[in-house]
């Protein structure tokens, strides 16, 4: 059921059944301090020497805690209208003094009532002198109620503001992470797209007709798979791989006999969830600085493992390298800014992410981030792609 505005709404069986729930935890909260209470002066009726009746001395102090039951709403209000917050508002104070007060005292002229109505307690001849020697007995007592309750009532509207907050800032940082994540795919669009298709066009005019089919059949496979993965912040690793095959495939017809790329990945975590088009922009940095600017043959590494409850995924490339005086924040490429900062706000501190230079030469990115398995899904993989071994382009 939705309001006017489009919002779901509960229907009103379940409103009604929540607030039968919340009646009854009030009920059973309320009852505590009344029996405490009820112990105390029961006790104390003993030991003075004038003994009364458990259950008498319970029957009167229930209307007296069960009143702050059917005051809170009113309090809770009160503390809406008048709020005592930083800086003090001595308006506010004086407001709440005088209602705690005024609270206390009809406390006790209910409690009284009540307990001469049921014939418990007599109120004597001089009525108004009992009243008010009560009064002043528990008006410290009532006065602290009061402000209690109005306490519990900022506690309960500041933990309701923090977590309202808590979702606000959880779909926050999902928008950021989809609008990251559309950023990289509109990265990838253009300048992919048209490269690619200037290779086609280059291949058709050399009369590698095939070739070229092969070429325009993958980007075909690459726009398929960034249409249908649109939406998902996360897929299977397989899904993942399955994706960069066909991004290899087209830059090894473009880097011919220049470029290898080995992909290895076992099947036991190919079902891992990873960030969508989290690997191509690494693999893409790797053959642009590692291969694309060289005359000599290169080689890209891309490897997922798993250790523990952490996924480990890897690409290297034998390039040169990175200067010795780098560092992450002098890098001004769009597509590792954003990997981060997906990476940042979707996994926070669970997650490591480090480049550098590797030990055998070139450049190594290393990312750490915790094992979710998706749920069993038929393999889509190219006819070229084999899971759990070493794949070469």
């Amino acid at each position: 059921m939705q309001d006017p505005s489009g919002a779901e709404v509960p229907p009103r069986d379940d409103i009604s059944g929540d607030q039968r729930i919340r009646r009854r935890v009030v009920a059973l909260l309320w009852l505590i301090p009344a029996l405490f209470s009820a112990t105390v002066s029961y006790g104390f009726t003993r030991i003075t020497g004038n003994p009364v009746g458990f259950w008498n001395v319970l029957v009167i102090n229930i209307p007296i805690w069960y009143f702050w039951a059917f005051a809170t709403p009113a309090i809770f209000w009160l503390g809406r209208v008048a709020r005592v917050g930083w800086p003090v508002a001595a308006g506010a104070v004086a407001i709440h003094l005088i209602a705690s007060v005024v609270a206390a005292v009809a406390d006790v002229v209910f409690g009284m009532s009540i307990a001469a109505l049921l014939g418990i307690a007599s109120l004597g001849d001089h009525v108004f002198q009992r009243y008010l020697i009560n009064a002043m007995s528990w008006l410290l007592t009532g006065v602290l109620t009061y402000w209690a309750v109005l306490g519990a009532g900022y506690a309960l509207e500041y933990n309701r503001k923090y977590q309202r907050q808590r979702v606000r800032a959880s779909q926050l940082t999902a928008e950021l992470a989809r609008a990251q994540l559309s950023i990289l795919r509109n990265q990838l669009h253009p300048h992919f797209l048209f490269n690619t298709l200037n290779t086609a066009v280059s291949l058709v005019r050399v009369d590698r007709t095939d070739t070229a089919v092969r070429v325009l059949t993958d980007l075909g496979d690459i726009l398929r798979r960034l249409l249908h993965n649109a939406p998902d912040q996360e897929i299977p690793l397989r899904e993942e791989l399955a994706f960069l095959s066909a991004y290899i495939a087209i830059e090894k017809i473009r880097f011919a006999d220049r470029l290898t790329v080995c992909v290895c990945a076992p099947d036991a975590v190919m079902n891992a969830l990873v960030p969508n088009l989290l690997l191509q922009p690494l693999v893409e940095n790797a053959i642009r600085y590692g291969i694309g600017e060289r005359n000599s043959p290169g080689h890209v590494d891309v490897s997922a493992k798993r250790e523990g409850g952490q996924l480990v995924l890897q690409v290297r490339d034998d390039g040169p390298g990175l200067p010795a005086e780098w560092s992450a924040n002098d890098s001004s490429g769009v597509g590792l800014a954003n990997t981060q900062e997906r990476l940042q706000q979707m996994y926070g501190p669970l997650h490591e992410f480090l480049m550098g230079n590797a030990s055998s030469g070139g450049v190594e990115v290393t990312i750490t981030i915790p094992f979710n398995s998706a749920p069993f899904q038929v393999a889509t993989t190219l006819d070229d792609f084999t899971t759990g071994t070493a794949v070469h382009a």
